[in-house]
């Protein structure tokens, strides 16, 4: 009986969120269009890009925070290779990482107070041009929930 109920209680609200299609926004870097999910909650945020097997070139997932703070990511169970970086309250990006897959050793840490981290496949902000300071363009009504 104390098997089902973790499973019902634990295993199968993870498996619904997975299912679950985000908002899609059209997002700029510098210029440059993005078609990214937006990550909003607690619980979009908890999953990410988890357990997916591809992202097409100019899409990512913009992970939105309720106020700045000291961010960090890791990649568990994400098989994609990716980049994020680091946008503080002036949308101005000051950190960018290449992120390894499915690993849980290595943390990708702003170094400052952010308060979004975008996620790309990885090279995407070096062909792009993308370096410190670039300014993320976002709708006004992007922001966490």
């Amino acid at each position: 009986m104390y098997k089902i109920f973790l499973i019902f209680f634990f295993v199968v609200p993870v498996f619904g969120e997975l299912n679950t299609k985000n908002e899609i926004l059209s997002i700029r870097v510098d210029g440059n269009l993005l078609q990214v999910e937006i990550a909003d909650t607690e619980a979009k945020r908890r999953i990410g890009l988890m357990y997916r097997k591809n992202l097409k070139e100019n899409e990512g997932m913009l992970f939105v925070f309720p106020r700045a703070d000291y961010l960090s990511f890791w990649m568990k169970n994400t098989y994609i290779p990716l980049s994020i970086a680091y946008f503080n309250e002036d949308r101005r990006l000051v950190d960018m990482y290449d992120m390894k897959p499915n690993q849980i050793k290595e943390f990708y840490n702003a170094t400052e107070k952010v308060i979004y981290a975008l996620e790309v496949n990885q090279g995407w902000f070096q062909k792009k041009g993308i370096q410190k300071f670039s300014v993320l363009e976002l709708p006004k009504e992007v922001r966490a929930r």
